[in-house]
């Protein structure tokens, strides 16, 4: 039997692994509000439904009056410099009808008395593999994502990213992120041998 998503395999800061409910995990960091644990990875191979889940969570927070949720794709984001602006400018330039100036999604934050809100960026993996200096690319996003979570102050914003794991290496360590920091899509088959359920 092949688990749908919503589960994962995370490794604990002991090394054991333990499976569990995505949206349970997910939902128990967002309730903690632990000015510490703001970060979350999310990695797994593709196809593994780390977007789908991502975008799930978005929609089922947005109607939340006391959430604020952004939604960032990190290919489309462009040049250098502090990451809210960056993804202001993105937000800034989209669709028929971009955000004026004025009314970019990060510049209420912390002003308009929404304390709670999550910063989504999918696509990691895509990020470091886009042609020249793409390695450097991803580390600068790491690096920039650090300092901003050490800007937010008194505002309770997470942040999750999301990624294949081979682009979340670099980011854990820019990140400082250990144990519970990441988290593992993973198919997982259950196996009845006699009484005994097995994990593989």
């Amino acid at each position: 039997m092949i688990f749908p998503l919503g589960y994962f395999m995370s490794l604990s800061l002991t090394g054991r692994r333990h499976a569990k409910l995505l949206d349970s995990l997910i939902g128990e960091w967002l309730e903690n509000d632990d000015p510490q644990d703001r970060v979350r990875l999310i990695s797994g191979g593709p196809g593994s439904g780390k977007s789908t889940f991502a975008k799930r969570l978005a929609s089922s927070l947005a109607v939340r009056p006391e959430w604020r949720v952004v939604f960032v794709p990190l290919q489309r984001l462009k040049g250098i410099g502090p990451l809210e602006a960056r993804i202001n400018d993105y937000f800034r330039l989209q669709g028929d009808e971009p955000f004026e100036l004025d009314t970019a999604p990060l510049l209420s934050m912390g002003r308009d008395g929404h304390r709670h809100w999550l910063v989504i960026f999918d696509g990691l993996d895509e990020l470091a593999k886009e042609g020249p200096g793409s390695e450097s690319a991803a580390q600068d996003f790491a690096s920039a994502l650090a300092d901003w979570r050490a800007r937010v102050g008194d505002v309770a914003a997470r942040f999750l990213v999301l990624g294949r794991a081979p682009s979340m290496q670099e980011a854990r360590r820019r990140l400082s992120l250990h144990g519970k920091g990441t988290l593992h899509v993973v198919g997982i088959r259950e196996e009845l041998t006699g009484d005994v359920l097995r994990w593989r």
